[in-house]
């Protein structure tokens, strides 16, 4: 797409029994100049697949997850280009398993070369009570050569009003060699801590790592969430302190909150130092607002920078995150709605928008 809206088809997915589909997780870019994702299903074992496409369309499948015992399923994450040029990235299910609690496949860590000829799996999560659990965010790579993760399930397992999930979450740390130690476990001592971590870490540029989680906090209030989500910051020693908790929505009558609740996945850091970021849920009468965008200082200080909706036309249930273009605009994503009318019981098919800072 180009900056003022002219899309492009590069590749329509489905168009073979054995292409992939639901590509849910953002794409990179990688040192060869091609395009390489994910999808979370199709493929030939049926639960998911690697990708590549090339700015021209030029369309391959290089790997399909499912096709043998104990393999990596549903995949989530974006990939990550290693240094030693490798693609790294993890699926939310498969594994040779079991869980500790579940008795069931927790996911896996995998690196494959960007050719697709060079498939290994790294780590089978759940190997140990308070491992990481299904792990659906992207890896960031550290100086040391080792990478972070986290984990929505796993951990700490006292989070039985989180619901789908068994634990509270984590960050992890693997070495490229697949060896893995869970660096913190959310939900645990820490008085208001967040729950559910679902997004990459983001290096802030001052030796913390930031994220988020779609619960826990200091307030409830939202729907079956165990708290309304969190901003967190960590220390490369594993020492994570809460930045925000998001306020819950009011009670259906009064004026709607500016807040909103369940931050998405992704945190940018901007040029400014400052990190961005949406949530998808902001409810409140007499009009219902779907989503917002804030801004966040490393020091804690959320502003509200745009609420979306009512629903109609209007852009609502902003998902995934911002990226930040050259000339300092933000642009994102929508899950609903736009001028092209409902779609079954949703207000509309979604959008694409830019944000601009005044």
């Amino acid at each position: 797409m180009t900056p003022q809206g002219t899309v492009t088809l590069l590749h329509a997915f489905g168009a073979s029994p054995t292409d992939g589909f639901v590509p849910s997780a953002p794409l990179i870019q990688a040192s060869d100049g091609a395009i390489y994702g994910v999808t979370t299903s199709g493929g030939r074992g049926g639960f998911g697949t690697v990708f590549r496409i090339t700015l021209d369309g030029a369309y391959s499948q290089l790997h399909s997850f499912g096709m043998s015992p104990g393999d990596g399923k549903l995949p989530r994450g974006a990939l990550l280009e290693g240094r030693d040029g490798n693609l790294y990235g993890a699926t939310l299910a498969g594994g040779t398993g079991p869980c500790p609690l579940t008795r069931d496949d927790c996911g896996t860590a995998f690196r494959i070369s960007k050719s697709g000829n060079d498939y290994r799996q790294l780590y089978s999560f759940g190997a140990f009570e308070g491992d990481a659990e299904r792990p659906n965010g992207a890896f960031i790579q550290t100086a040391d050569g080792n990478l972070l993760g986290t984990s929505a399930g796993g951990g700490v397992r006292n989070c039985s009003n989180v619901p789908g999930i068994f634990g509270c979450g984590t960050v992890f740390r693997m070495t490229p060699g697949g060896v893995v130690t869970v660096l913190y476990a959310f939900g645990g001592t820490v008085a208001g801590d967040g729950a559910q971590p679902e997004g990459p870490l983001t290096p802030g540029g001052d030796g913390f790592f930031y994220g988020t989680t779609i619960a826990g906090g200091r307030f409830g209030g939202c729907a079956e969430m165990a708290g309304c989500g969190t901003v967190f910051r960590m220390s490369a020693a594993g020492t994570v302190n809460v930045l925000y908790a998001f306020v819950p929505p009011p009670p259906v009558g009064s004026s709607p909150t500016p807040d909103g609740y369940s931050p998405g996945a992704y945190l940018l850091r901007a040029r400014d130092g400052n990190f961005y970021g949406v949530t998808a849920s902001e409810t409140g009468a007499p009009t219902v607002r779907t989503g917002t965008i804030f801004r966040i200082t490393p020091a804690g200080v959320k502003t509200t920078l745009f609420s979306f909706g009512p629903v109609d036309v209007n852009p609502a249930e902003p998902h995934g995150g911002l990226v930040q273009a050259p000339d300092g605009s933000f642009y994102g994503v929508t899950l609903t709605s736009g001028t092209l009318g409902r779609v079954g019981a949703r207000e509309g098919r979604g959008t694409v928008f830019r944000m601009v800072l005044p």
